[in-house]
């Protein structure tokens, strides 16, 4: 997300022919429809004005890393890896 300078919760806008659903026979969630993008240069943030600055109808979108740090400490980006 970083990368492309996408932000949470923003709209997002993938090109035609550049994605494509995924057969439920290789679903790897319990999602109620899954894709697959054939590069992440694809994904474009939408600017969140107008209509985009409504949030979108998701039901739930997530995802998670985990960080080293010192013990009790919270990660700092600087200087803690992400595993």
């Amino acid at each position: 997300m970083i990368d492309n300078e996408i932000g949470g919760m923003t709209w997002v806008k993938i090109n035609k022919k550049c994605w494509e659903i995924r057969p439920k026979e290789k679903k790897e969630t319990h999602c109620q429809i899954e894709f697959d993008v054939y590069d992440y240069n694809n994904v474009e943030c939408l600017p969140c004005e107008g209509k985009y600055s409504k949030i979108a109808p998701l039901r739930i979108l997530s995802f998670d890393i985990e960080c080293a740090a010192q013990a009790g400490k919270f990660p700092t980006p600087s200087c803690d890896p992400v595993i």
